[in-house]
């Protein structure tokens, strides 16, 4: 069966993708993979080789210029692949929620009736958290140095650092700690989806991985998750937690403030939203 070719990041996605869920590139109508042609007929002149298609520009690449002339608009993706929606950004901004808001997500219970605010600054957006109860998720680019109770996203699964694990009874440990084992540099906890605590996990080698098929913590059944997701790794300045190059990306909790750009992807409830930026 003939697959899909994302022209930006290159993935090989089946053919009912119409956008690329690592980057959110609309992906070509034609195959990117070729599949092998018949033979020609001995006495027949060999076919003409078709031109090569044009793929549509990535639109994740930043528009030449941003300033002054810059507007955005936000890009709901679906997740797994679908028909994405556009919202124009006009210049008082936009209200997310799940019921009085510009832009509503009433069937998405994890999304606050007024969850967040969004509006144009120049050649960037300030998303702004309105009192939700799950704030926002931010796409990690880089590596992001772990903090006290730092709250991330893998997949369908949410986690909560800790990087004081001596605050915890001896007794935690147990069932599986021995003295020859190295030392606990931190814990994670799996937040379950009606927000109570699940298990702790000590984080005890780097790097510590989190994902479907390897690592320390392995969730079999989330089909969002890639098979090496993320990992928590000791550098000399501290603990970071990196994406390892999962086809969803992994999120990082935020609230208060935060200055978007051309093609940061953020989260609001399980909603995946896309800042893109145009000119006029």
């Amino acid at each position: 069966m003939a697959r899909k070719k994302c022209p930006q990041c290159h993935l090989e996605l089946d053919p009912e993708y119409v956008f690329c869920p690592e980057c959110g590139t609309r992906l070509p109508a034609v195959s990117a993979v070729e599949q092998p042609a018949e033979p020609p007929v001995a006495s027949a002149p060999p076919p003409a080789a078709p031109e090569a298609p044009h793929p549509e520009p990535p639109r994740e690449t930043p528009p030449k210029t941003l300033s002054g002339s810059a507007r955005f608009r936000i890009i709901r993706m679906a997740r797994g692949g679908g028909q994405r929606s556009e919202y124009e950004v006009p210049d008082r901004g936009l209200v997310f929620g799940r019921l009085k808001a510009d832009i509503t997500f009433p069937e998405d219970e994890t999304v606050s009736p007024r969850h967040a605010t969004l509006k144009p600054m120049g050649d960037h957006v300030v998303l702004e958290d309105a009192g939700s109860l799950n704030g926002l998720f931010v796409r990690l680019k880089t590596e992001h140095r772990l903090v006290e109770g730092d709250v991330f996203l893998c997949g369908d699964q949410v986690f909560r650092v800790s990087l004081h694990p001596g605050r915890f009874h001896p007794m935690d440990w147990a069932l599986y700690a021995a003295p020859q084992e190295p030392k606990v540099l931190a814990t994670v906890t799996h937040v379950l989806a009606n927000g109570v605590d699940g298990q702790t996990y000590a984080v005890r080698v780097s790097p510590f991985v989190i994902g479907r098929e390897e690592g320390a913590i392995c969730f079999g059944t989330d089909r969002f998750m890639s098979r090496k997701h993320a990992a928590i790794q000791q550098t000399p300045s501290g603990l970071v937690l990196a994406d390892l190059k999962s086809r969803n990306g992994t999120y990082l909790c935020r609230r208060g403030s935060l200055t978007l750009v051309h093609g940061d992807i953020f989260m609001i409830g399980r909603q995946i939203l896309r800042v893109e930026a145009v000119t006029s």
